[in-house]
């Protein structure tokens, strides 16, 4: 479910930053070829037996009450006439209302018209990119969650009986620190401190902030 922090967070996008991020969930959808062109992305989707090119054309007006559609229509048709595009989405950072898409089918024919909007890119988000409310930049989230993937694997193997010395050896390069947490006891408002695990800060969906002196561990 979208939150208001969500909805800022997708509205306030300058439009280079907002195709990036599109262009990133096509290519968790399976989409292939992706190119950026100016406002307009140009990606294929290769299914069993074919493959369809779509196209993906940036909206920066909020499509909601009286809006000017010849400008949005003139780029619609170069599009179409320049890739011969399978569908088109009108891709937007705000919401598109019903009565946009409406019109928009109304004038549109011959081409298949889809719309993705701000509440249907924050689902995508959700569901294929949930660390991305962390932090805007793509490239660190995806080293952040191999590097938590190795840290696990590396934390299974060590629940492993292992006996040969060799591996041992190797496991016993890493000596895990002690971590302490502090937070503020709500209903005294006083600071505690607790004992937590790697695995815990790994987890934890919300960015925290590791600190400690050079050579401790972090």
């Amino acid at each position: 479910m979208k939150t208001e922090l969500q909805i800022q967070k997708i509205e306030s996008l300058i439009k280079p930053d907002f195709l990036n991020l599109i262009a990133n969930i096509l290519a968790k959808l399976g989409y292939t070829n992706i190119m950026i062109d100016n406002l307009v992305i140009n990606a294929t989707m290769v299914g069993p037996i074919s493959s369809h090119k779509h196209g993906f054309i940036l909206i920066s007006e909020k499509l909601t009450g009286a809006f000017d559609t010849s400008n949005i229509l003139s780029v619609i048709h170069e599009e179409q006439n320049k890739a011969e595009l399978y569908t088109i989405f009108l891709v937007s950072p705000y919401h598109i209302s019903k009565g946009a898409k409406e019109t928009f089918a109304n004038e549109i024919k011959g081409i298949k018209l889809e719309f993705l909007d701000r509440d249907s890119v924050i689902a995508l988000i959700e569901k294929y990119m949930p660390d991305y409310w962390k932090h805007n930049d793509i490239e660190l989230l995806d080293y952040e969650r191999n590097y938590c993937d190795v840290i696990l694997r590396e934390s299974e193997l060590k629940k492993l009986k292992i006996f040969n010395d060799k591996y041992q050896k190797m496991l016993d390069i890493f000596i895990e620190p002690k971590i302490i947490q502090y937070f503020e006891e709500k209903e005294t408002q006083t600071p505690v401190r607790k004992s937590i695990s790697i695995e815990q800060i790994i987890k934890e969906k919300k960015s925290v902030i590791l600190s400690g002196d050079a050579g401790s561990g972090k």
